[in-house]
């Protein structure tokens, strides 16, 4: 690269650079805060009640629908699916995989007890996500789980869009389990739908 052109590349760079959104540390500690607070609330539901599995979904179902960007997730799970779907097709998906991801999170919450929830840091993923690193400690010596928070600011305020538990992606993970279960099925997402209704109990 000859000089003059470095010159003008760098140019270039001065004058985007300043038009680039950045999160300030305010927005990182306001999106920390946010996981906090939901996290913390679902364990005090879980340590404040001997309820059945069933009882506890109906409580953390609030919680995590506020917390949670439902219908971004949902359009990512189905992937290229979700764009051949009718409008009806997508509202009796989104109602099944609510039910679907409340009976899961509830089940895995029903034999905590002695659990503490801390965040441990956050960065900003790009202009409009924010990272929230986390672990839940548990009791003995069983190791701390890890957890990362995919966050969005949006205009209503935060909403979660992803979750990685010990590295895995959970939304990755039910957008490959959800392929799967429509191609065996022969392209047919009313299976999945009917899949989920009866995994959720609903």
């Amino acid at each position: 690269m000859t000089a003059r052109r470095l010159i003008v590349l760098l140019g270039l760079l001065l004058l985007v650079a300043p038009l680039a959104p950045r999160r300030s540390p305010a927005a990182e500690a306001d999106a920390a805060g946010f996981v906090a607070d939901f996290a913390n609330k679902v364990l005090d539901l879980v340590r404040a009640q001997s309820a059945s599995p069933r009882e506890l979904e109906q409580r953390l179902r609030p919680l995590a629908l506020d917390a949670f960007d439902v219908s971004r997730i949902a359009r990512f799970v189905l992937g290229r699916y979700w764009r051949g779907m009718s409008d009806a097709e997508r509202e009796q998906f989104m109602q099944a995989f609510e039910d679907y991801i409340v009976h899961v999170y509830a089940a895995r919450f029903t034999g905590y007890r002695g659990e503490r929830f801390a965040v441990t840091g956050s960065r900003p993923e790009n202009t409009t996500a924010i990272l929230v690193h986390s672990e839940v400690t548990r009791p003995g010596d069983a190791p701390p789980i890890k957890l990362d928070w995919q966050v969005d600011r949006l205009a209503g305020g935060y909403k979660i869009a992803d979750v990685t538990i010990d590295g895995v992606s959970q939304a990755v993970t039910y957008r490959e389990e959800f392929a799967s279960v429509i191609e065996r099925h022969g392209g047919r997402v009313s299976d999945l739908i009917a899949e989920l209704r009866a995994k959720a109990g609903s």
